[in-house]
């Protein structure tokens, strides 16, 4: 898999999905899909299985519990794990849920 599998599979389920930002103004909800890093398997000297840290990024002006099932969802039915943290943007007015994952 990779992040643009996920954006695929994010845009799938009805989000709004970008890499990194969108082009253009966007309104809430929508959601972006960031590469952090790497932590790839190595083995004999060589990176043996890519491993990529992403997170995706959803934003919202209200908290709405059946998107974020969806999401989550989704993450499951793709068989990722994650982790889940929520930050409020005030002087935007939005909500941000970060979803923290690996695509191997």
């Amino acid at each position: 898999m990779t992040y643009l599998d996920l954006i695929s599979a994010l845009r799938d389920i009805g989000l709004q999905v970008a890499y990194r930002q969108f082009k253009q103004p966007t309104e809430p909800p929508f959601a972006v899909v960031l590469e952090n890093s790497s932590d790839d398997l190595m083995a004999d000297n060589i990176n043996y299985k890519k491993i990529t840290d992403c997170s995706i990024e959803y934003y919202h002006d209200i908290k709405h519990p059946p998107t974020e099932e969806s999401i989550e969802g989704k993450l499951k039915e793709l068989g990722l794990t994650y982790s889940k943290r929520e930050t409020d943007i005030e002087k935007e007015g939005m909500i941000q849920t970060v979803y923290d994952l690996q695509i191997i």
